[in-house]
């Protein structure tokens, strides 16, 4: 409810005790929320309940708002004053004969926060819409203020509390607040028994609307298939500001792409996967992103991992180091990412040296058929420090 700018409660509805759904769906946070925001109003029928016996019962149907009112029955008279613009409502010759005697706000400090203030004190403005001869008052407008100190830092819209109609229909009440309250024409819903009376011209314009529905539906289906294909695409795009699992798993799919073959990994592996280029030669991988540049703590890891795995497991592989150095930066910009001592260490250790901006113009021209994989895969295997292959930038 908190989502809408205009609420209309008929209260007419509820039992004695509110029902859990009901609290559930007009709960004290979306109301604080809505009458808190710009540009809200919010009217309710039959606020007070004509049927009620005690103020207990009254409480009971404005759980939803923090104040406490006192409603004086059977006493009064007739309405006496009525504002100019609810004379529609409250018509000559009806008579509601039932007043507010007192109304207070109560302290509510979860209104408050959900006013979007962690501190704050609640109080609030009342304004007769209508009196009874007494000067009464039988409608309210209700307006909530938060302080602090002495100061209103926030103003609640207008809550409009009326009773239950007398001489006017709720259909009609409905109508009426909308038109002139809120400028807003108010169509009668159209009942069943009128649907099979159609003109000649009328049905015409519903078979273009068939027909223009069944295109629009088509378009739709190819629209969607269109973006799903494009979030498909655009997965390559962490290739160029991705870390973590997400560079991960993206690096794996794009080398596979690129035409290697993935071994399963094993949880005792503590390198990042180890895979088989096209011409079978194995290949143990690390990868990784960084805000800053490459460093040689990095390249002596992986260095050790293949050492690791040369020694228990028989795996004889190059050593590729998949990086995505000064991630935060535009790839032009990435004079950092490969330190001369990151790659004067791999040299020495005979680690390849690879980022992530070459894997991405690899795929780039491998998806305009211009790609050479064995070309590209012996350049990568070959090197022992920067790869030499082009890159994004």
């Amino acid at each position: 409810m908190a989502d809408f700018n205009i609420v209309l409660m008929d209260l007419s509805t509820l039992d004695a005790s509110p029902s859990k759904s009901d609290v559930e769906r007009i709960s004290g946070a979306r109301m604080a929320r809505l009458l808190f925001r710009s540009e809200s109003r919010v009217y309710v029928l039959d606020a007070f309940g004509p049927d009620w016996r005690t103020n207990v019962e009254v409480m009971a149907r404005l759980w939803w708002l923090p104040v406490q009112v006192d409603v004086v029955r059977d006493r009064g008279g007739d309405i006496s004053t009525v504002a100019t613009n609810w004379t529609w409502f409250f018509r000559p010759g009806t008579g509601y004969h039932q007043f507010v005697s007192s109304i207070k706000v109560l302290q509510d400090y979860g209104y408050v926060r959900e006013a979007g203030y962690s501190v704050g004190d609640l109080s609030g403005s009342f304004e007769a819409i209508a009196s009874t001869g007494f000067g009464r008052p039988i409608a309210l407008l209700v307006q909530l203020s938060i302080f602090e100190g002495m100061q209103v830092v926030r103003r609640s819209q207008p809550l409009i509390l009326l009773p239950k109609p007398d001489g006017i229909s709720t259909d009609e009440c409905v109508a009426g607040i909308f038109e002139r309250e809120l400028g807003i024409p108010f169509a009668e819903a159209e009942p069943e028994w009128a649907a099979p009376y159609v003109l000649p011209t009328e049905e015409k314009a519903m078979a273009l609307v068939t027909a223009s529905s069944g295109r629009v539906d088509d378009a739709e289906a190819e629209l969607a298939s269109a973006e799903l294909n494009l979030r498909v695409e655009r997965r390559w795009r962490p290739l160029l500001f991705g870390a973590h699992q997400q560079l991960h798993d993206i690096v794996v799919d794009a080398l596979c792409k690129l035409g290697a073959s993935v071994l399963d990994r094993e949880e005792r592996f503590q390198d990042d996967g180890r895979l088989f280029a096209p011409s079978g030669a194995g290949v143990i991988l690390e990868i990784t992103g960084l805000t800053k540049g490459l460093s040689m703590d990095k390249v002596r890891q992986l260095a050790s991992w293949r050492n690791k795995a040369l020694i228990e497991d028989a795996w004889e592989a190059k050593a590729l180091l998949v990086v995505n150095a000064e991630r935060g930066t535009h790839p032009s910009e990435r004079s950092g990412a490969l330190p001369e001592s990151a790659l004067a260490e791999a040299r020495r250790l005979d680690v390849a040296v690879l980022t992530t901006l070459q894997i991405f113009h690899a795929l780039s021209e491998a998806q305009q058929s211009s790609f050479e994989p064995d070309a590209w895969w012996f350049a990568v295997i070959s090197t022992s420090g920067a790869c030499a292959v082009r890159s994004a930038a």
